[in-house]
């Protein structure tokens, strides 16, 4: 998913939204775009509505659409927007076209005081905005580009006197304006009455009998200067906090402790962190996740912290790690590649986990490195250690502790290659083929090579092979390939051919050859 337009809605109403990104509508690799009627929640503590578009070809990626508290209009082209009067507040999602310039007219008020913003990249649009305001003489007034450290626009306009004044919304940075992508959503409306918003973090770790420092922070509008009181609800048993707590009027953020005993439960709970103004009766409501933690177990860091072994590609390395193990604890230890690299990973990948015996301080972890990898870069594998512990309930906790720094490889060349004499194949369903399969090694190996056929999963039914062993002395394979008679696929399919050696450790040498036939009917020939 690219975008919506609108891409901005009103609370608590249903729209017909448009929905733009790739295959939407066919299932192609093309910009395409559907309409689905959409139900926005008038909860008034929701900012965004999470959308999640089905169509036949699969879920799209969630998107997040902005609730507004104003009306909201789209147009969807220049046509007749330069004549266009605005009737505040409003929200309009608009196309900048090639004149990379579009005019809004509004009448204002004298002493009127207007919020103007216009939003592009916040909503996925590659236009880099800019906001003016003109008098009734068509002279400039005000102007902005960037805003809140984006390529939005925002800025506050007072009214001088009565009469009929043009926002202009244009573009001559970014060259996407004309382009299907150059959305932008503008917004006319008076200033936020006086009030406040309530922020928290989203998370927050307490240590078993440790104390957290929690900041609650209020943002103040339209002159409110009421003392802010702040109640925490939903703690985890053994968790504590000072009675009384209150932004005072003259502040706007409140630092408390959160305490927890040393015997604990471990759990996550979500937390209600509510500010309530008295004078104005206002009460403001925000969840954060709190999470009870323990001491991780262990410490890893990799042999070569400032250098890198030489790994060649299609061979897994057995990156060499140091652990340091913590707070007395003896047990086994459980290496696994982290979820989050420092690098793309390229198809870098290792074992789903490792376990390391009880008392060992040392493990080799495999890092496999994919035939296809440059070898102009290092390449580089995060680990994470795993201990599980009981906490002083009882209830066994996952430990997780990540590697400091990372094992680090510079890439050769492959140690293995196989190619296909013949990659272009039409067979008839039914029958089989033979493939005539080279294999090439390094002469640091020789070893035996399995050769074995790879198909994607929707191609499973229609070919099968079994798998061949070539003996270290051989550097030619003839492969049988069998095609299923049961199929109704025509047309063409691909596969690979897969070809794996062990090492002098006795670690996997992969190289692949993919390729393609053509199935025909039976009858065909």
């Amino acid at each position: 998913m690219i975008a919506t337009v609108p891409a901005v809605s009103p609370r608590g109403e249903t729209l017909s939204v448009r929905f733009l990104g790739l295959g939407l509508a066919s299932g192609e690799p093309r910009l395409e775009s559907v309409r689905r009627d959409v139900s926005f929640p008038d909860d008034p503590t929701l900012r965004t509505h999470e959308c999640r578009l089905e169509t036949p070809y699969g879920v799209a990626s969630p998107v997040s659409i902005p609730i507004s508290e104003v009306p909201v209009a789209v147009r969807s082209s220049d046509t007749d927007i330069n004549s266009d009067q605005l009737s505040p507040p409003i929200g309009i999602t608009s196309w900048l076209g090639e004149s990379a310039e579009q005019h809004f007219r509004f009448h204002g008020k004298q002493g009127d005081i207007w919020d103007v913003g216009v939003r592009s990249q916040q909503i996925g649009s590659p236009l880099d905005v800019a906001l003016s305001v003109l008098g009734p003489d068509g002279k400039q007034l005000a102007n902005n580009e960037d805003a809140g450290g984006s390529t939005d626009a925002e800025l506050q306009f007072i009214v001088s006197a009565d009469g009929e004044y043009t926002l202009v919304v244009s573009d001559h940075i970014s060259g996407a304006a004309g382009t299907p992508l150059a959305w932008f959503h503008l917004t006319l409306a008076l200033p936020d009455p006086a009030g406040f918003e309530l922020t928290v973090p989203q998370s927050l770790n307490v240590g078993l009998g440790a104390t957290a420092e929690l900041k609650v922070n209020a943002v103040r509008r339209g002159g409110f200067a009421e003392p802010i009181e702040v109640e925490l609800t939903g703690l985890p048993d053994g968790v504590t906090l000072p009675d009384n707590l209150v932004i005072p009027a003259d502040a706007s953020e409140l630092k408390t402790a959160l305490t927890s005993s040393g015997d604990s439960a471990i759990v996550a709970k979500i937390v209600e962190v509510s500010g309530t103004a008295q004078t104005s009766g206002t009460r403001l409501t925000r969840n954060m996740l709190l999470a009870m933690t323990m001491k991780p177990r262990c410490k890893l860091q990799p042999v070569d912290k400032d250098g890198g072994r030489t790994v060649h590609r299609g061979t897994a390395h057995p990156g060499e790690v140091i652990i340091d193990r913590l707070e007395g604890f003896e047990g086994e230890i459980r290496l696994m590649m982290a979820a989050s690299q420092s690098r793309h990973r390229q198809g870098i990948s290792g074992p789903q986990e490792l376990v390391v015996p009880p008392g060992n301080t040392g493990a080799s972890f495999p890092c496999y490195m994919p035939e296809w990898l440059g070898t102009n870069l290092t390449q580089r594998m995060s680990l994470i250690g795993v201990a599980l512990v009981p906490d002083p309930k009882g209830n066994v906790r996952h430990l997780v502790n990540a590697i400091e720094g990372s094992i680090v490889m510079s890439i050769e060349g492959a140690l293995l290659k196989i190619t296909q004499e013949a990659p272009d194949i039409a067979v008839r369903r039914g029958t089989s083929f033979e493939l005539p399969v080279e294999i090439l090694r390094a002469r640091k190996l020789h070893a035996p090579v399995r050769l074995e056929l790879v198909v994607p999963p929707e191609y499973a039914s229609v070919l099968a092979a079994d798998p061949v062993t070539v003996s270290a002395d051989q550097d030619q394979a003839r492969f049988q390939v069998n095609v299923s008679a049961d199929s109704e696929l025509t047309g063409e399919v691909s596969y690979t051919v897969k070809g794996t050696a062990q090492d002098g450790a006795n670690l996997p040498v992969v190289a692949r050859s993919r390729a393609s036939i053509a199935v025909e009917q039976p009858g065909l020939r």
